[in-house]
């Protein structure tokens, strides 16, 4: 996924909301409408389902794919060199996904 989508990306996945990029993304149980379930098989309340147009989708925990989530973004804040307003929105993202990561861990 492109470095400059991941603020956006971080920011609909502190609210459980899919979103991807390129043929790369995630999907919440809560994206799936009536005809999607038609299609498909249902993504447990507690996993997302991750795909990429060149692999198998996978299905993750939704607190693995948070702390994934999470250190990449901490990675990427560190070495990628974008401008100050995405990694001011990287930075806000990222301390809103940890206090979803704590919320989730002590409910």
């Amino acid at each position: 996924m492109p470095a400059a989508c991941y603020p956006e990306v971080i920011e609909a996945a502190v609210r459980g909301v899919g979103s991807g990029s390129n043929a790369v993304g995630v999907t919440f149980p809560g994206d799936l409408d009536e005809f999607d379930l038609t299609e498909r098989s249902p993504i447990h309340a507690d996993a997302v389902e991750i795909y990429c147009h060149s692999f198998p989708d996978e299905v993750l925990l939704r607190a693995t794919f948070y702390h994934v989530l999470l250190a990449v973004g901490e990675q990427l804040l560190e070495c990628h060199s974008q401008p100050a307003e995405w990694r001011t929105a990287l930075r806000a993202a990222l301390q809103k996904l940890r206090a979803k990561i704590d919320q989730e861990l002590f409910s």
